[in-house]
């Protein structure tokens, strides 16, 4: 790697001897440490060489190198390091001073987020020695605090693992060799890097003598290095509890105000109480207000580039200014008798990262900080503050005790403890709360029919007597009423006397319950763990499904305050047509909360805006109009970008795809499988079985499924990484080809018979995907005349056929690119039938111009499933969401005007109808839980209802929806599958619609909603 014109002898600095001992600030800074560098050097990676020169620049700039005195950098001994790294780790690194470019690539392959090359040994030497002699000039007195400008940095470095760009960890080397060979004995590291220091806690985590806090981006182990341990519950262990701190921001955007409100709060106070003999710093700045460049971002451990504008630094996307750095390091320099230490961790815009260090370097140098401004904290940095607080007042003295005695068990009902009683707060609430809506308002806990939902909502769901009969029904959805505790100063109990509840909800619900014509449903979330935003939405769709939509009410309003807001948003989206017909006005309080969008088609928006109200907007402002206008632009760009389709034929590549195997093994298998394409050729016949042949053949098939058992290798496996959609399984009948279509337009395919290793030598299924949709996947079906053809339809108004053959994506339609396909059906493999969300049906045959195609409009509403009859081709079935199933005759459909044979009216929104293969019986599932068979009488162009089935067809928000599913052999006795709501799979007969078995495991860890079955039954 070539160096610029950049060398320690430019800038003439200050030496030790020349300076007044104690009152200077020292600099480490050695040209070397840039050799460590991508052996690709065309491909940007974002911990650059040019870093640590960026700096140095702006110091030299600013004149401040000439007050500072220069501290050699020296290489770290195989002794200092070993006393934080073990030793296989050091010789791993060492080793790769010999290494071809094959081998480094190899080799940083096999680490997390690294890069190698033959000076990356030298540089992580030069940069864990210069941070040691930056210490030892500290601690000696040579200079009262220090900047080592080193690279590469070294907070993720754990004891036997390079990752996350670090080498060797070199503040941890540094404090070991402080407290090993020169008598420190209390050691503050402070970790203001945007990312938690996962190697330096590990390090210390059993250290009485070493502090380690650390403030950093955490979002739920989202963000890297993605590990639960950078929470604030994570302490530290044996006698080193509370020496480990985290201060974990839920997310992006942090602030000076946020920075310095938890160093007042928490870094400060702990620092004085521990008291230690040196403060060092972990300086990483990529929490540093940023600008447009080209950088990346590290996703699941990997690095990826990418192009953009972001608040902060482009890794970071913090929002802290130079400002702020300035103040934290001028807090810190009243510690330790101000020795203190800033070692360079990360920071990627080099802008932003040249600016923040300087403005560090200043304060270091004793120049005053630039001003802050007022300090502001948001309400997310004052609630971790406070958990964390929480958690730490265990252990500092320093910090007011508010956390909950560890021997007291807390659980949503009354726990029982040695002598004790201890009742949750959100219990409590809820039985006041409950018997007071009772006593004043005569209101009553609504019956769940869900056990698990009863039992996580008990009495959080309450409603007004004679709610069904009412003209107009309230769906109002908010939090637990406030509860005001007055906290005694040094213990952890509350003044009762100045305690009490708020529930400022009850003036909603007096004025609707005042109104003779007005009923109301009241929804007061519980506080709880982190699927108590999901548990919600999926109670507010079964409260819509099974009270609102069965109530006496034409019209309802939806009322949310704070997060009840968001899970309204979700409800609309989910029951949209519904929704839209019934709800006259939506009310949302969003307090500190954004307004909630929906995001799915441009009608729904709309509709949304029009009938939307927000609390102190008066709706038909100019205020509102902006706030409307703005949000439809945004969600408009939103949805443009999620619409942007793959165009064209997709050939499959070696880098293509995910999966454990790659792309190469996947072609090698369908090489395999294609070999003798299979015609799937199905044989009719038209005599009728007597009652005791049936009887013998459904045993038969009884007894064929009751053996059936999940495999035991892996009871289920993720192919796609979105909910699967709809699923098939190619008919080869030696080996188990499953293919999957997920919500995000994934397609995935698992070798149901094969095994591999994985890389910690873990036996693994074999899966691959591929997303050549980039909507959800509606529905997929190998073509009847082909099985090399895959044909799937989605949300992106996009047909496709996957060429196994070929393994090439291949475009088979293309409509309109706000078209939601949600069905297709083939014959001959070259005609395709497809349906869609606007109640049309689009006829194209794939062997015309891509152009070419014919529409008709059968439906008002959504068609969700379509169907041509295998024997007599000419007639199609459709089920749709106004609640008909329709039987048409192709060779009568008129453009203008079609008209069906016959319709069918089921009570509730039709969510499938399939043909029996052999064409003599229809299968329909609706919303009103039934499901019903239909023979076809084919003289009289008839359907006659040979059976209704009680089911409960009510899957909610998180399943995708029931659909009763023939075995695809004509010849075995006619029966059908559909999935139940207790994690099951139901087959019953279609002949006298006994239940012939229920397919049930323990080991089934979701609800089946698609089925792919092969032809192996007889």
């Amino acid at each position: 790697m070539a160096m610029d014109q950049m060398d320690i002898d430019d800038a003439p600095s200050t030496t030790v001897s020349d300076s007044v001992r104690g009152t200077v600030t020292g600099l480490v800074y050695d040209p070397r440490m840039r050799l460590h560098g991508n052996i690709y050097e065309d491909e940007h990676h974002p911990e650059d060489p040019k870093r640590i020169s960026a700096i140095y620049k702006a110091l030299l700039g600013s004149s401040c190198v000439k007050r500072m005195v220069r501290i050699p950098a020296r290489e770290a001994t195989r002794e200092e390091v070993l006393l934080a790294h073990a030793k296989e780790h050091w010789d791993k690194i060492i080793s790769t001073v010999d290494k071809s470019d094959e081998q480094l690539q190899r080799m940083a392959n096999g680490y997390n987020s690294i890069y190698l090359n033959n000076e990356s040994a030298l540089s992580a030497r030069l940069a864990c020695g210069g941070v040691i002699e930056m210490c030892l000039s500290v601690v000696k007195g040579n200079v009262n605090n220090g900047f080592a400008n080193v690279r590469p940095p070294g907070h993720h470095a754990e004891p036997g693992q390079a990752m996350g760009f670090c080498l060797f960890n070199n503040v941890a080397v540094a404090a070991r060799c402080l407290r090993r060979h020169h008598n420190v004995e209390r050691v503050f590291i402070l970790d203001w890097d945007i990312h938690h220091g996962n190697g330096t806690q590990k390090i210390f985590y059993d250290d009485p003598d070493v502090v380690y806090c650390s403030i950093h981006r955490y979002e739920n182990a989202r963000f890297y290095p993605g590990d639960e341990e950078a929470n604030y519950t994570h302490v530290g262990r044996n006698g080193a509890r509370g020496k480990t701190i985290n201060i974990p921001w839920p997310r992006k955007g942090m602030t000076d105000s946020d920075y310095i409100y938890a160093f007042n709060r928490i870094v400060m106070p702990i620092a004085y109480e521990f008291g230690p003999n040196i403060v060092i710093v972990s300086a990483g700045f990529d929490a540093a207000r940023g600008e447009e460049t080209l950088f990346g971002n590290i996703v699941d451990g990997q690095f990826l580039k990418r192009r953009m504008m972001t608040l902060g630094d482009p890794i970071g996307e913090n929002d802290v200014t130079p400002a702020g750095f300035a103040h934290m390091t001028s807090l810190l320099k009243n510690l330790a008798g101000g020795k203190l230490v800033l070692a360079l961790e990360g920071g990627y815009n080099l802008n932003s990262l040249s600016k923040s260090a300087l403005a560090c370097v200043k304060v270091l140098l004793g120049e005053d900080p630039p001003d802050l401004g007022p300090i502001s904290p948001s309400k997310d940095c004052i609630e971790t503050v406070h958990q964390v607080t929480k958690i730490q007042s265990q252990y500092w003295k320093c910090l007011a005790p508010n956390n909950i005695d560890e021997g007291e068990e807390i659980t949503l009902t009354i726990a029982k403890a040695p002598g004790k009683m201890v009742i949750n707060m959100t219990e409590m609430l809820r039985i006041i709360r409950a018997r007071g809506l009772l006593t004043k308002y005569s209101m009553v806990p609504l019956p769940i029919s869900d056990e698990r939902l009863a039992t996580k909502f008990y009495e959080h769901v309450l409603c007004s007597k004679k709610m069904y009969e009412k003209k107009v029904l309230f769906l109002f959805v908010h939090e637990m009423p406030d509860f005001r505790a007055d906290m005694k100063a040094h213990t952890n109990s509350v003044n009762h006397s100045r305690s009490y509840m708020v529930d400022s909800m009850v003036y909603y619900i007096e004025n609707v319950v005042q109104n003779p014509d007005y009923g109301i449903i009241d929804v007061a979330i519980p506080s709880g763990d982190s699927r108590t935003r999901s548990d919600l939405v999926e109670l507010l769709v079964y409260l819509w499904d099974n009270h609102i939509q069965i109530a006496s009410a034409d019209r309802v309003v939806l009322l949310g305050a704070s997060i009840g807001c968001h899970c309204l948003a979700t409800l609309i989206n989910d029951r949209e047509q519904l929704v839209m017909s019934k709800v006259i006005c939506s009310i949302l309080i969003p307090g500190d909360c954004p307004v909630p969008a929906v995001t799915k088609r441009p009608t729904l928006t709309s509709w949304y805006y029009e009938s939307l109200r927000l609390r102190g907007v008066q709706p038909d402002s100019q205020e509102a109009k902006r706030k409307r206008d703005e949000e439809r632009l945004k969600i408009e760009q939103i949805a443009k970008a999620k619409r942007a389709r793959v165009k064209g034929n997709v050939v499959l590549k070696a880098e293509d795809g995910e999966g454990i195997e790659g792309t190469e093994s996947f072609v090698t298998y369908l090489e395999g499988l294609t070999k003798n394409a299979v015609v799937i050729k199905k044989e009719f016949t038209d005599n009728d079985e007597t009652e005791e042949e049936n009887k013998i053949k459904a045993n038969h098939i009884k007894n064929v499924y009751k053996n059936l058992k999940i495999s035991t290798d892996w009871p289920s496996v993720k192919v796609t990484p979105e909910r699967i959609y709809c699923a098939a399984v190619h008919p080869n009948s030696d080996k188990i080809l499953a293919s999957c279509g997920d919500k995000m337009g994934w397609l995935g395919f698992w070798d149901a018979n094969g095994k591999a290793f994985d890389e910690d030598e873990e036996l693994m299924p074999v899966t691959w995907k591929y997303r050549f949709h980039t909507r959800t996947i509606s529905s997929m079906m190998y073509s009847p005349t082909d099985s090399n053809r895959l044909f799937t339809s989605a949300y992106d108004g996009m047909i496709r056929f996957f060429d196994l053959e070929k393994a090439t994506s291949v475009e088979a339609h293309v409509s309109d690119e706000n078209t939601l396909f949600t069905c297709l059906d083939t014959i001959d493999g070259n005609v395709i039938y497809c349906s869609n969300i606007g109640g049309q049906l689009e006829i194209k045959d794939i062997r015309e111009p891509i152009s070419s195609f014919t529409v008709h409009q059968l439906h008002d509403r959504k068609i969700g499933c379509v169907s041509i009859n295998p024997v007599k081709n000419d007639y199609l079935v459709t089920a749709s969401l106004d609640r008909t199933m329709r039987l048409w005759d192709l060779r009568k459909l008129s453009k203008d005007d079609p008209q069906s044979l016959e319709g069918v009216i089921h009570y509730g929104a039709v969510t499938s109808a399939y043909w029996r293969p052999d064409g003599k019986q229809i299968v329909s599932t609706s919303f009103n839980d039934k499901i019903r068979v239909f023979d076809y009488n084919e003289s009289s162009e008839e359907l006659e209802e040979r059976l209704t089935i009680q089911h409960n067809n009510q899957t909610g928000k998180w399943v995708t929806m029931f659909r009763s599913t023939w075995h695809p052999n004509p010849s075995v006795y006619p029966h059908f599958v559909v999935g139940n709501m207790k994690r099951a799979v139901d087959i019953f007969s279609a002949i006298d619609g006994r239940a012939l078995c229920i397919l049930h495991s323990n080991e089934l860890t979701a609800i089946p909603g698609k089925y792919g079955s092969a032809e192996s039954i007889h």
